[in-house]
């Protein structure tokens, strides 16, 4: 996660010798349901 002053970036991997700028589905819905869970931890149980 990379704070920005327009929003916050999720992202960021790195594979030796893999150049392709497509992002892919499968590691795209990786890093959004991670950061998902990583924050539905910090939500008060009781609200």
């Amino acid at each position: 996660m990379f704070p920005r002053s327009d929003g916050i970036l999720l992202g960021g991997t790195f594979e030796r010798n893999k150049w392709d700028i497509q992002p892919d589905p499968q590691i795209t819905d990786r890093l959004i349901n991670g950061h998902k869970a990583f924050f539905s931890a910090m939500q008060d149980p009781w609200s």
